[in-house]
This record gives structure tokens, C-alpha cells and sequence, in this order.
């Protein structure tokens, strides 16, 4: 299952990567993206990060996965 999960993220951020774009202005576009589990009571849901970035408009792209603490 956890397997499935990852490539259920992994198939959804190359469908997202396709089509975010930075043609909206001076502005910046921040991308969070994850593995959400929900789970029933009494239990607490989980996300797991797995893209943390900035882009802009001829920028280079900016990883801040390294600045969550897990």
C-alpha cells in the first residue's frame, strides 16, 4: 500500500509539472505537495511532504524541502 501511494503522488505531480505555469505576472508560485493519509478516529492523519518549491517567472526554480523539520 505504501508502494501504491507513492506512485499515486508520483504519477500526480508529473500531471501537475505539465501544467503549472509562471505567465501570471512578477509574483511567485509555490508548489506543496504530499502524500495525504486520512485516518479515522482515534487515529491522527498523516502527510508526508514531498515538494516544497518556489518558481517565478524567468527564475530558476527554488527547492525548500530542506527547511521542514522532520
Amino acid at each position: 500500500m505504501a508502494a501504491l501511494a507513492h506512485q499515486a503522488y508520483t504519477t500526480v505531480q508529473d500531471k501537475i509539472s505539465n501544467i503549472v505555469n509562471t505567465d501570471f505576472g512578477n509574483g511567485n508560485l509555490v508548489l506543496v505537495g504530499g502524500i495525504q493519509i486520512n485516518m479515522p478516529a482515534p487515529y491522527e492523519d498523516l502527510f508526508l511532504p514531498k515538494m516544497f518549491e518556489v518558481r517565478a517567472k524567468g527564475k530558476d526554480t527554488v527547492d525548500l524541502m530542506h527547511t521542514l523539520k522532520m
